[in-house]
C-alpha cells in the first residue's frame, strides 16, 4: 500500500484545511517546496499537492506546484479547481503523473470519462462523501445520489485510481469505522485511495488489510507529527501476515 503526503498550498503556504476550517486554515511555517523534497528524503515516492486557491477561484499556487514536480523527485498528483481541459493538458505536459478531477467528474461525468481516455491511467476521480451523499465545491453542495452510484458511472473508464474521503469521520466521528471506504472499494475494480482518515499508525495497519486499497493520503497528521512518516510507510511496506481461513 503506498503512502501519499499531502501539500495543501494557499497563499505560497502548506495549509491544513477542514470543514469548519474554511475561513481560518492552520498554516504550516516552512517552504512548501522543502517540505515537498523532505517527504521525498524519508522515503515517499509518490506526493498529493492540492490548490487551495484554485478550488476557491481566489488565485492559485501553480509556480509553486510546477517546482514541487520538476524537484520534489517523486511522483505527483495535481488537484484543485481543475475544471477544463486545458488545465488537464497542461498538468499532464509539465510532468505532474495523474491529475485529480473532483467536483467535475460529479456533474460532468462525460467529460470526465473523456479526459480519461485521452490520458490514460493519469486521471483520478475524488469522491468527498457526507451523510451518504457525494460532496462538490469543497464540500458545499450534496449531489443527489451516493458514492456507490458514483463508483458504477466510472466502472469503464481507464481512471488511474479513485480517491474516497469520509468525511464523517474526519469531522464528526472520528473513531468511526472504515465502513465507507470499505464499501466504496468493494463497489469498483479501480483502485482506490483513502483520504482523511489516518490519525495514528494503527489506522494504517488496518487500512493494509481492506481489500482494494491503493493508497492512503496523509496531511495533517503528518505536519502535526502525530505520525512519523518513515514509520508509516514502514507499515505501509510490511509483508502481510497470514489471514486465518474459516471454514
Amino acid at each position: 500500500m503506498y503512502i501519499y503526503p499531502v501539500l495543501q498550498l494557499s497563499e505560497g503556504c502548506c495549509v491544513s484545511l477542514s470543514y469548519e476550517e474554511q475561513d481560518t486554515p492552520t498554516v504550516w511555517h516552512g517552504d512548501p517546496v522543502e517540505k515537498a523534497c523532505a517527504f521525498v528524503e524519508q522515503g515517499a515516492d509518490r506526493l498529493h499537492v492540492t490548490d487551495i486557491d484554485a478550488l476557491r477561484g481566489t488565485g492559485d499556487n501553480a509556480g509553486l506546484i510546477e517546482r514541487i514536480i520538476r524537484e520534489a523527485g517523486a511522483m505527483v498528483q495535481v488537484s484543485g479547481g481543475i475544471r477544463g481541459t486545458e488545465q488537464v493538458n497542461h498538468w499532464i505536459d509539465i510532468g505532474a503523473a495523474r491529475v485529480v478531477i473532483g467536483t467535475n467528474a460529479v456533474r460532468f461525468p462525460d467529460w470526465t470519462r473523456a479526459r480519461a481516455r485521452q490520458h490514460p491511467d493519469q486521471i483520478i476521480v475524488s469522491v468527498d462523501v457526507w451523510g451518504g451523499k457525494v460532496m462538490v465545491d469543497g464540500w458545499t453542495d450534496a449531489a443527489m445520489f451516493g458514492p456507490v452510484e458514483l463508483a458504477h458511472a466510472y466502472a469503464e473508464a481507464p481512471l488511474a485510481a479513485m480517491i474516497v474521503t469520509d468525511i464523517d469521520r474526519h469531522l464528526e466521528y472520528p473513531d468511526a469505522s472504515f465502513a465507507l471506504t470499505t464499501r466504496f472499494a468493494d463497489a469498483t475494480h479501480l483502485p482506490v485511495i483513502a483520504s482523511g482518515v489516518v490519525r495514528t499508525l494503527d489506522d494504517i495497519s488496518t487500512l493494509r488489510y481492506l481489500p482494494n486499497i491503493e493508497g492512503v493520503m496523509i496531511g495533517r497528521s503528518l505536519h502535526e507529527r502525530n505520525v512519523d512518516l518513515a514509520e508509516a510507510l514502514e507499515v505501509a511496506l510490511a509483508p502481510y501476515e497470514p489471514v486465518a481461513r474459516f471454514t
